[in-house]
This record gives C-alpha cells, structure tokens and sequence, in this order.
C-alpha cells in the first residue's frame, strides 16, 4: 500500500530503528556501571551526543596524557563487553 511504499523510499527499517533504540537503552544503563571518567572517556571518543573527540582532546580536558585516555577507554570498552557478553 501506499505507506508500505513511502517507507520503502525513505529506508526507514522499523525494525532497525527498534533495534537501535533498544541498543541505546541498553548502552546508557550500561554506561552507569562505569566510573564517572570511563563513561565520560567513552562519550567523547563515540561522540554519544556530542561530537567525537580525539584522544589529545579528551586528554586535555581531562588533564590526562593520551596514554591515559587510550587506557581508560581500553577498560572501559571491556567492562561493556563483558556486560554486553553476560546479558
């Protein structure tokens, strides 16, 4: 029908889109188990609701070398992975 052909052309997925905001859900609950830093680190480097920041960026923000982002960022992408993995 009509509607069935409008989201044809625009490529809206329904259920992509559900996908996606269920994974955003689940990624924000998921980010309040990280310290205050990690999830800030991860926020910057993905641009979650911002715009992506490059390591020496976060650094000097944060008042930390890149190393220090890169660690930071390192545990807290395998502390998601682990709750992603234990879901």
């Amino acid at each position: 029908g009509q509607h069935g052909d409008a989201l044809v052309r625009t490529g809206f997925d329904p259920l992509e889109s559900a996908q996606a905001a269920s994974d955003q859900k689940l990624v924000r609950e998921m980010m309040k188990s990280l310290s205050h830093r990690e999830a800030n680190v991860l926020v910057g480097r993905y641009g979650l609701g911002c715009t992506p920041k490059t390591l020496q960026e976060l650094g000097e923000s944060l008042g930390i070398t890149l190393e220090g982002v890169r660690q930071i960022q390192s545990r807290a992408e395998k502390k998601l992975a682990a709750m992603y993995g234990a879901r």
